[in-house]
Parts: C-alpha cells; sequence; structure tokens
C-alpha cells in the first residue's frame, strides 16, 4: 500500500540470536516479525520487540531506481484514492458511532487508508470488550481493520505506552482518543461497490454485537449478497496484504447466523497472512 513500490532488501549474517532480532525489528518490521523467514525463535523476538525502535530504514540506490519511474503516476492514484476516501467517509459517518476526522478545504491527500473513531454509546470511548468483539466478526467476513485501542502491540498499531525504549508517560487525552482509533487500507483495485461491502461488514458487525440498539434502518449501506462482488474485493494482493490465501465457502459459518440482516446474505470468508491454511470447501490463493 505504499504510493510508491520499490521492494526491500538487505543482507546480514550473524551467530547472534539478539543482534539478527533487533535487526528484524529496526529494518520496520513492525509486529508482523513472525513473518519473517530468518529470525530468530519467538522468544528471542519477545526480549527485544518493545524496547528496539522502528527505523524503517531500507531505501538503496536500486530501490530508488525502482521508485523513480513510478513518480509520473502519483497524481492519477491520488485522485483514486481520494475519490475511494470520500466514497467510504461518507458511508461510515452514516453511522453515529463512527467519526470521521474534519479535512480542510483545499486540502490536497493521497489517502492510501482511512482513519475513523468508534464511540460509546454516550459519545465517550468505547467498551474495549465490544471493540474486540465487532472486529473480530468484522475479519471473520474478511474485512480487517487496525484498532489502536489494543493493551498490547499487534502489526502496525503500537503506541506510546507500548515503547519502552522511550519514558514512560501518561496521557490520558491520546489515550481516549486511541481507545477507538482505527485504520482501514484503501487499494487502488478498490470500487464502489467494495465500499459499499466493507462498510456493510462494519456495520454489521458493530450492531451484531452491541446490546444497545442497531444503526438506524435509513442509515444502513446496502447488504451485499453477491459472492463475486465480495471475491473480486480481496482477490487483488493490495487489499489485505501479502502472501495471503482467500478462503471462502458456500455454507454459513456461526458468525453468519447471529450477524443482522445486512450481513446474513453474505457468504464466510477468512483471510489470513499464512501461506498454508484450510477451511471446508473451497480454498483458493491470491
Amino acid at each position: 500500500f505504499k504510493h510508491v513500490n520499490s521492494g526491500e532488501g538487505g543482507l546480514l549474517v550473524t551467530d547472534d540470536e539478539d543482534v539478527a532480532a533487533r535487526a528484524v525489528l529496526l529494518s520496520g518490521s513492525y509486529m508482523l516479525y513472525a513473518q519473517h523467514g530468518a529470525a530468530p525463535e519467538a522468544e528471542v523476538l519477545e526480549r527485544h520487540r518493545l524496547t528496539t525502535p522502528n527505523l524503517s530504514m531500507r531505501m538503496s540506490e536500486l530501490a530508488a531506481a525502482l521508485a523513480r519511474p513510478q513518480l509520473v503516476e502519483l497524481p492519477a492514484r491520488a485522485a483514486t484514492w481520494s475519490d475511494r476516501y470520500r466514497t467510504l467517509a461518507a458511508l461510515l459517518a452514516a453511522d453515529s458511532r463512527i467519526r470521521i476526522p474534519n479535512r480542510p478545504d483545499g486540502e490536497e491527500a493521497a489517502p492510501s487508508s482511512i482513519q475513523f473513531s468508534v464511540t460509546g454509546s454516550d459519545g465517550g470511548p468505547p467498551d474495549q470488550a465490544w471493540m474486540g468483539a465487532w472486529l473480530e466478526v468484522a475479519e471473520a467476513h474478511g474485512v480487517h481493520v487496525k484498532w489502536f485501542g489494543r493493551d498490547e502491540p499487534v502489526g502496525f498499531t503500537s503506541r506510546y505506552d507500548h515503547w519502552r525504549y522511550a519514558d514512560e508517560q501518561v496521557l490520558h487525552t491520546t489515550s481516549a482518543v486511541l481507545a477507538g482509533l482505527c485504520d482501514l487500507r484503501i487499494p487502488l483495485s478498490m470500487t464502489d461497490a467494495h465500499c459499499q461491502a466493507v462498510a456493510t461488514v462494519i456495520r454489521g458487525a458493530m450492531d451484531a454485537t452491541q446490546s444497545g440498539p442497531a444503526s438506524p434502518p435509513e442509515a444502513q449501506p446496502p447488504s451485499v449478497s453477491s459472492m463475486a462482488a465480495i471475491r473480486s474485493l480481496t482477490a487483488s494482493t493490495a487489499f489485505m496484504g501479502r502472501n495471503m490465501t482467500l478462503h471462502t465457502t458456500s455454507r454459513p459459518s456461526s458468525s453468519q447466523v447471529m450477524m443482522s440482516t445486512p450481513l446474513t446474505d453474505m457468504p464466510s470468508m477468512v483471510v489470513s497472512n499464512s501461506r498454508t491454511a484450510w477451511f471446508p470447501s473451497k480454498t483458493c490463493r491470491v
């Protein structure tokens, strides 16, 4: 999802497992270090993951040579991302539980992701158990939303109180904002129909796991019952990440049965980063 892609590279030979662990973390693995094919054992990385900053220093002359020809594509890419952002923002903002940041007039951006805040019934920070529940349901239906309110860092979502290489701080207002802050990637291959499907999953997952009233029916985006539309959403490696396996089945899963109306017609989907995984019925690799 970089605006310009040029690959990554570098070589380090060492017999010191702690050096290897710190190199993996320093290079920019975030909390996805377990995917590194040459990383040491998990317990070694565990010793360093919260005390080693992510420097993301991976540029080389070769990478620069690959990136330069893509610069001319940036205006078109930015226009596509901005259009998809506006579509998603409108669909999500129709739900009173979701707040989209105000964007200044005249702003020009290239939003390869969208950030939004989820609020509780009183307009304050949401219940953390509920956040985890609806995110899990959304994930089961093929929509991965990153959440900055978790107690432990996951993937790209580390925050200030996870960084033990910095002085300890207690920032109450910041923590309240992070409690409901979410991030969703926007691939260039996303269409308006995909945006509708994603919004349906997110809002339907919230409804299915919330004890309070659901979002108003008139604010609900159209339900998506087409398997082809959902499959095409994740058919590109640009949607959720690289080396993914997409698992689909026409048989309703238990999470489907519990879903509210907008999701009852949707196929059960699981998207994972694993190269080898199995799910009943048919499996296709993307």
